[in-house]
């Protein structure tokens, strides 16, 4: 055969010589001394098949987010994004599109989504806002507005507004964080891309500090690569990082807690370490970032009733004062704004950072003796899934997996106890806390629900995702993804001399002709075989339901040369 650029696949030979096999998706024969002949092949079907479907979805989230009152969260199936209200269970659809959405979240006045789409050949952030001032909820709206925050043609995701929402922080072709200002339109960058390589999409983590000055997140140190340590970045971009890990073991998703008095994290420094990458144990521990916040923590249970005890009456005598002070501050309105313009003259630069217009106040950082500010959260190491601190600093509640699957426990500093809160047995979790961290939210295999922070009662929440699939629209999508996905990652930038753009063109027809999701893995394990590269490949995986039988298979091997009756 002389045929170029599209090799020959699933070559057989009869006993007389002649040869069949495939190219590019047509079936030959060859006969010897002949030119190879196409067959022509008709098959009857009852219909076209792949036509779009109706379907809805009553579990299978892949993600999560609770709005800042708690009434509502927003979630991920199939690559859309939709709300639901966790009293009633009434559901909004947000997307509808063909290509993927993720790493939805909510603004800080909970009345706008963001989240990241693949659309127009990049991922891209956008935003979806309630459009009515008299309609509260996303659940309940009428009317709902989608916008562009960043679209070029770069890959831009996971977003997350900061605290005042008038900034977004992204991820920049997946190893940089850029913060854009929705205000001014400029764009800073809080972590540079030489810091961190994502071997897949999510492993870059990050959090914003409650007056929303810093970033806390993890990175490479010290020329490491896939082992992250883990510190805070200034979200201007101006300054130095500062590292509060210092482990040289892998520490990796950080966020801030006791409001913004301390950064907690993964790590696995204490437990079983990773055998080829994978089987490591971690841990949560904590830096904290003011002599303050590590005192607070460390108190027994006595010393901390008497502490609180202390704050609420210092809190009633401020409030008596306060009358008094307005009154006397009318009075002395003049003489106090002679007084401030003085002293804004002998103001340092350094107290002008520490103030802000929103009222917010900066967090506090005391890097001297931070490294000897740590602590240590969880009891022992464990396959962990998600994690949080309470407000006051006093538990910790994390996703562990010591049995069967994941289960939500809970330490107590005060009590020196540790159990059980809820009992899940889930094979994939995540979990977030309430603002007043009375209630925890969870995701355990596909279905949400919210637990009591104290009790630990379980309540479902229920969804009703209504979508149309297409089936057909979702392939083609997916082929472009993959095609793009491996262009930006494949480890040669030559792609072994492949004419990359060219087997897209190639392959992407083919779709057409492919009404599964089998024959689909096909023309994805053949397109990325043309780059002759090692673990890549297309394979199904039909899902499976309860109840579905299971067919069995001997442990034998068979004798295919056997002419017998039956098997041997």
């Amino acid at each position: 055969t002389l045929f170029e650029l599209l090799p020959v696949r699933g070559l057989s030979m009869a006993d007389d010589g002649t040869m069949a096999f495939s190219w590019h998706g047509d079936i030959y024969t060859l006969r010897p001394g002949r030119n190879p002949s196409r067959l022509d092949i008709t098959i009857a079907v009852d219909g076209p098949g792949g036509e779009p479907e109706n379907v809805t979805k009553r579990g299978g989230a892949s993600e999560f987010a609770v709005s800042p009152g708690g009434k509502e969260v927003a979630f991920v199936v199939r690559g859309e994004v939709f709300v639901t209200s966790v009293e009633f269970g009434t559901t909004r659809r947000i997307t509808d599109t063909p290509e993927q959405e993720r790493s939805v979240s909510f603004s800080p006045d909970g009345r706008s989504l963001i989240y990241a789409g693949e659309r127009d050949g990049s991922w891209n952030v956008y935003e979806s806002s309630l459009v009515d001032d008299d309609e509260l909820y996303f659940f309940s709206a009428t009317k709902i507005e989608e916008k562009p925050v960043v679209a070029t043609d770069a890959d831009e995701f996971q977003p997350a507004y900061s605290p005042d929402g008038e900034k977004v922080a992204y991820l920049f072709e997946r190893n940089e964080i850029r913060v854009f200002d929705t205000e001014t339109g400029e764009t800073a960058t809080a972590l540079p891309g030489d810091k961190f390589y994502s071997y897949e999409d999510g492993d870059l983590w990050y959090d914003w500090s409650p007056d929303g000055r810093w970033i806390a997140t993890q990175f490479y140190s010290r020329g490491r690569i896939f082992y992250t340590e883990v510190g805070l970045v200034p979200a201007d971009g101006e300054g130095d990082f500062i590292e509060l890990s210092n482990s040289g073991y892998d520490d990796m998703r950080p966020r801030f807690a006791m409001e913004g008095g301390a950064v907690i994290w993964m790590t696995d420094r204490y437990g079983m370490r990773a055998q080829g990458s994978w089987g490591a144990e971690n841990d949560v521990v904590a830096a904290f970032l003011t002599q303050d916040a590590y005192d607070r923590f460390r108190l027994s249970k006595e010393e901390y009733e008497l502490r609180k005890e202390l704050e609420e009456k210092k809190k009633d005598a401020d409030k008596d004062d306060g009358g008094d002070d307005e009154k006397a501050e009318s009075d002395d309105a003049g003489e106090m704004e002679a007084d401030a313009d003085e002293e804004d003259n002998d103001t340092d630069e350094e107290t002008d950072e520490d103030e802000d217009a929103d009222g917010v106040e900066p967090i506090e950082i005391e890097r001297e003796g931070l490294d000897e500010r740590r602590a240590r959260l969880t009891p022992n190491a464990s396959l962990l899934g998600g994690f949080a601190m309470s407000p006051e600093g006093d538990k910790i509640y994390y996703l562990a997996k010591f049995e069967k699957g994941f289960d939500l426990w809970t330490h107590d500093f005060r009590e020196s106890s540790t159990k059980i809160l809820a009992k899940l047995g889930a094979s994939s979790a995540s979990m977030e806390m309430s603002d007043d961290g009375g209630a925890i939210f969870l995701l355990a295999d596909g279905s949400l629900s919210k637990i009591d922070a104290n009790s630990g009662e379980r309540k479902g929440i229920s969804f009703a995702a209504g979508m149309t699939v297409d089936r057909a629209a979702e392939r083609g999508s997916l082929l472009g993804h993959v095609w793009r996905q491996t262009l930006k990652k494949f480890y040669r930038p030559d792609m072994h001399g492949v004419d990359w753009s060219y087997y897209l063109g190639q392959y992407r027809p083919k779709l057409a002709d492919v009404t599964n999701n089998r024959d689909f893995a096909v023309i994805l394990s053949e397109m990325l075989g043309e780059l002759n590269a090692s673990h890549t490949g297309g394979i199904y995986r039909p899902g499976h339901k309860d109840g579905d039988d299971s067919t069995a298979s001997l442990g034998v091997i068979y004798d295919n040369t056997y002419a017998g009756p039956g098997a041997r």
